[in-house]
């Protein structure tokens, strides 16, 4: 009867009730299909509900369970988390429902699809690949995709060999200490990513140079870095700024273990304190007035910089990439929870130009090299946010 009256109101968009009924079930004792059932019917009523951490704890526990009937709103679910900036989240919840139904081919093409969009492309060619050992039949429909996938990867191969290929001329030349900008001094590992060899030369993200001096003119106590990286803001920071602890976190450990080498390399290791997924509730108690947040979190920003979650952040400092570029209206939505608490300056992409910059007078490069040497590698609709508290 509760199951009966917990799908009736799922229907008639009765949310609330339908959690109610369907909790019922569950804490009587329900098991087997019943149980299943229930959770599904909680999980989809939370996710119609926009409260996506309910659903998420309930779709965890049914996929642990191997409940077939959860796969489908575990990619309702993911599709939504991925589009509020969580695609960790996303991606966690879809390899569930991978483990709980591993012929299911809807759960890697889904992933698939997110990857691309973020521009993981080896992975999207992975679970692609996935798809298609899972079902032969339907391969030849998704050649096309894997195809460019497979083509955009060996060009993103070649130049990223070329760009490395001149970062080193200028090591050889020059060395590995950052030339210009806010952090020149900054002694850095030969990277591998596309923009290492601007971040050597200073022009790196360079429409946040003046942001950053104003930043550090307040004389924050406290740095969080969400999305660390190999650590050069975080040891940029803790050069500059003596007198204040840096957080940096980051998902991927390899960037976690890198920004460690970073600031021990740099003499400031005891000064930077290094961690995984900063939540809200991790950031919580670093933020406030005295504290300062450079973010660059792929999207998550949307999730994590909310006054009405974290209200330390109505008196923090923040510059912040707008990743509109995954996630559609990401930046009116999150700055306008700051209009009221703080001055808020959008920053947009400007082009660069060797000739004003130090690898203009390095000699042995050709132009194509010198315009390489200083390129973000980024879409020219990126833009950033400064919001300074009134």
């Amino acid at each position: 009867m509760l199951l009966s009256l917990a799908s009736e109101s799922l229907k008639s968009e009765r949310w609330d009730d339908s959690v109610r009924f369907a909790s019922s079930v569950i804490e009587a004792g329900a098991n087997g299909d019943y149980l299943f059932i229930a959770l599904e019917v909680l999980a989809w009523a939370h996710i119609s509900a926009d409260r996506p951490d309910a659903a998420l704890s309930v779709l965890s526990e049914a996929l642990r369970m191997r409940s077939a009937g959860s796969i489908a709103p575990a990619i309702d679910l993911s599709r939504k988390l991925f589009e509020k900036g969580r695609a960790g989240d996303a991606y966690d919840l879809l390899a569930q429902a991978h483990q709980c139904a591993p012929h299911d081919v809807s759960v890697p093409l889904v992933l698939a699809e997110l990857h691309r969009r973020s521009g993981s492309y080896p992975d999207a060619v992975r679970w692609i690949e996935c798809a298609n050992a899972i079902s032969p039949e339907s391969a030849s429909s998704r050649s096309g995709v894997l195809d460019s996938l497979r083509a955009t990867i060996s060009r993103n191969n070649l130049l990223r060999a070329t760009v490395h290929a001149v970062g080193q001329k200028i090591t050889n030349s020059r060395g590995h200490d950052v030339m210009s900008g806010p952090f020149a001094g900054v002694t850095l590992s030969t990277g591998h990513d596309f923009a290492w060899v601007a971040t050597l030369v200073g022009c790196y993200e360079k429409e946040l140079h003046s942001v950053i001096e104003d930043a550090i003119a307040l004389r924050p106590t406290r740095i969080v870095n969400v999305g660390c990286s190999g650590g050069y803001y975080a040891v940029g920071f803790a050069r500059r700024v003596p007198a204040a602890t840096i957080y940096a976190f980051d998902i991927d450990e390899l960037a976690r273990v890198s920004c460690v080498e970073l600031a021990n390399v740099n003499d400031v290791g005891d000064r930077v304190v290094v961690g995984g997924a900063c939540t809200p509730d991790v950031l919580g108690p670093l933020v406030g007035s005295g504290s300062l947040i450079f973010c660059d979190c792929e999207g998550y920003e949307l999730h994590l910089l909310d006054p009405a979650i974290v209200p330390g952040l109505e008196k923090t400092a923040i510059i912040v990439e707008l990743h509109d570029v995954w996630v559609p209206g990401l930046a009116e939505r999150l700055l306008g929870r700051f209009l009221a608490t703080h001055k808020v300056y959008r920053i947009g992409a400007i082009p660069r130009d060797w000739r004003i910059e130090p690898v203009s007078t390095i000699p042995g490069l050709t132009e194509q090299e010198r315009t390489f040497a200083v390129s973000d590698w980024r879409d020219p609709s990126m833009s950033w946010a400064y919001l300074e508290p009134r």
